[in-house]
């Protein structure tokens, strides 16, 4: 019950929409916001003194060059410039590095020029903070097409931001603050901490939900890190993730979209569910991939992963009930996706595969969860398939403890949408040597699916080891 469940709960709401709508709502470039933003950078040749020729092959050959921001009466700094979009305005380089003091630094960056190179490198997580402004800042740290950044040692903040827009100006599908957003860039974030990413319609005079061009629902897009790519199009773009913190996001500490490689590894990633999920109807994932992504998510420690409670509805919208939250989701992916080596606790759900096929799941530890690793298929077909697919995927080795079900695979919504479960294949998975303790309903529950290999699995205290049903013919 992943995402697609979200986005039929959503038109169901508000009207029609499709999974390909809400593909193009979480990763179309138009999205721009912006433009609504007095605080964010565009290194454009309007902002900059020294100027920014748009085309990058006006620039001839690549120009590197190093700034140093802070302030310079501390002790060990430098600086020549106060603010990053300071130093940023003061070159024409394509190749730049910003070194950042110890301080906190209130502004964004918007990385747009084609071309451009930017590393930001900062004294540690905690030391060197760049934090959202108080008033409309669509991301930290936002990269735009065919641009590289890179981030080291450094905090991007959040500031736990209530954006308020007036009611005449709210973007086409809600304003939001990300910590770093990444759209079809190469990015490289390496011992970054991001905190305070909230998702909120609070704070503003549209919070009421008798104001003309209220949305209810429309804050579903705040995430620690957003990775998009413009769908069924790859561009090559490649994302590293490592040795990071993501805290204090409620809707998603990491989420990657569209065709794109991404390594996600050794991070430590601690969700922060929405309390009122009257305003935020969604699951709140660790890690979630949708759409053609390949990823390896390698050694990482996510706590929390769960939806939040019904609570009272905003006037005349029914509550409606929360899809599942997971600390790993992967949806319809390329194939060479590994999910190896992670802890995953006190989540709804371990690891979901969706629609997915050739995934390979090793020696993850699992527990206190209600489902521990789920291989399901959703009601869409993923790319030119014409019906939904979950093949050959290997769940080898994990450990999983105190869980309801510790092994699903299952048609996911087989009834709720009309979706005949005969159109579904799930087969030729194989559940091999894990270990399994105290799961209250089933150890391996297989709900829907025909040549599942499942051999060498050591169950310890299940209420029914292994249930197997048959597909309906």
């Amino acid at each position: 019950m992943r995402f697609i469940f979200s986005s039929i709960l959503l038109s169901s709401i508000l009207g029609p929409a499709s999974a390909s709508l809400i593909r193009s709502a979480m990763g179309n470039p138009e999205n721009d916001f912006t433009h609504y933003l007095p605080h964010a950078r565009r290194l454009e040749a309007t902002d900059a003194t020294d100027v920014h020729p748009k085309d990058a092959a006006l620039r001839g050959h690549r120009k590197l060059v190093t700034l140093h921001v802070g302030d310079p009466t501390m002790s060990g700094c430098s600086a020549s410039y106060a603010t990053i979009n300071e130093a940023l305005s003061s070159t024409s380089a394509s190749d730049i590095t910003i070194e950042l003091c110890e301080g906190v630094f209130e502004e964004s960056v918007v990385v747009e020029e084609p071309g451009l190179k930017l590393k930001i490198l900062g004294q540690g997580q905690g030391l060197s903070t760049i934090l959202a402004p108080s008033f409309n800042a669509s991301a930290v740290v936002r990269a735009e097409p065919e641009t590289e950044v890179v981030l080291e040692d450094l905090t991007l903040n959040g500031g736990n931001r209530l954006i308020a827009f007036p009611p005449e100006t709210i973007p086409p599908r809600g304003p939001f603050v990300q910590g770093f957003y990444c759209d079809r860039c190469d990015a490289k974030l390496m011992r970054v901490e991001i905190i305070n990413i909230v998702s909120a319609n609070d704070g503003g005079p549209w919070a009421d939900p008798t104001t003309p061009g209220f949305i209810p629902y429309e804050d579903f897009f705040s995430f620690g890190v957003q990775v998009t790519s413009e769908p069924d199009v790859d561009a090559g773009n490649k994302v590293q993730i490592k040795q990071s913190n993501i805290s204090g996001s409620n809707r998603g500490a990491i989420s990657v979209f569209g065709p794109v490689e991404v390594e996600i590894v050794e991070n430590t990633i601690t969700m922060n569910p929405n309390p009122d999920s009257a305003r935020f109807p969604f699951q709140s994932d660790g890690i979630f991939t949708f759409d053609a992504v390949k990823a390896k998510i390698i050694k990482n420690t996510i706590l929390n992963a769960v939806s939040g409670a019904p609570a009272s509805p905003f006037p005349g919208i029914p509550p409606a009930p929360l899809p599942l939250s997971s600390a790993i989701a992967v949806d319809c992916p390329a194939s060479g996706n590994e999910i190896k080596e992670n802890i995953l606790v006190d989540s709804d759900v371990g690891i979901t595969l969706n629609t997915a096929s050739n995934v390979k799941v090793e020696k993850n530890t699992i527990s206190n969860v209600e489902g521990g690793i789920n291989v399901e298929t959703f009601v869409f077909p993923c790319g030119d398939e014409e019906v939904p697919i979950a093949r050959n995927n290997e769940i080898k080795e994990n450990t999983i403890t105190n869980s309801t079900v510790a092994i699903g695979v299952r048609n996911s919504e087989p009834l709720d949408f009309g979706q005949d479960p005969a159109n579904s294949i799930i087969e030729g998975n194989k559940i091999e040597r894990n270990i399994i303790a105290s799961s209250t309903m089933a150890a391996i529950l297989v709900e829907f699916g025909q040549d599942e290999t499942i051999t060498d699995n050591q169950v310890v205290e299940p209420l029914q080891p292994v249930v197997p049903t048959e597909p309906p013919v």
